[in-house]
This record gives structure tokens, sequence and C-alpha cells, in this order.
């Protein structure tokens, strides 16, 4: 375990975070841990789709309808496959844009 960690805010600073980091590792003390500040991305303008914080690549997904099986299900999920499994409970294509699947474990087939 490094005895020092060094926090380095890096919203809206990503044009300067490589110029950072080679400040810090030309440092002579080497035991370190490079930690970015939590909650905050490196990327300085556009979207971000997808996080390296483990407290936002959770999401909790709760469908409740008559078509759902009560229950939970141990299946790995992603926010995608909601549009798609929606699309299919009220019995319409997908969106086409859509790229995720079906959670046809979670659904009574139509009667």
């Amino acid at each position: 375990m490094p005895q020092t960690s060094v926090v380095i805010p890096a919203y809206n600073c990503a044009a300067f975070l490589p110029e950072t980091l080679e400040s810090v590792f030309a440092q002579t003390y080497r035991d370190l841990e490079i930690i970015l500040e939590p909650y905050w991305m490196r990327q300085a303008t556009g979207t971000t789709h997808g996080s390296p914080y483990n407290y936002d690549a959770h999401i909790p997904l709760i469908l409740m309808a008559r078509r759902v099986k009560p229950g939970s299900y141990a299946e790995r999920v992603a926010l995608n496959d909601l549009a798609p499994t929606l699309a299919s409970m009220i019995d319409v294509d997908a969106p086409a844009g859509s790229s995720g699947r079906v959670l046809t474990e979670a659904l009574d087939p139509i009667r």
C-alpha cells in the first residue's frame, strides 16, 4: 500500500491532466498512488458513457407490470436493456437505435 496519496481534482481540467501527471511522476519520492478526485471525470467537454467509480456503475432496475414475473434475477443486465424490454411488453418494435436485449427471464409470456 502506498504511503502517500495524491488526489488530483480533474473536473474541466483535461488539457492540464498530462502535465499534472508528468509532474507527479517526476517527483523523487516514489511511494505514491494517484487518485482522480471522486465524482469527477477526466473529460472536459461532451458526455461520458461510463464511469470508473463503482457507485456510478450499478443502477437498480425495477419492473412492475402484469407481464413481469415477481422476484429478483441474478442475470447481468444493462440500462440499455430497458427500451427493448418495454417495447416487447407493449408489443411494439424496439427503438431503431436500441442495442440492449429483451429481459425475457423477467417476463411472463403473452397469454
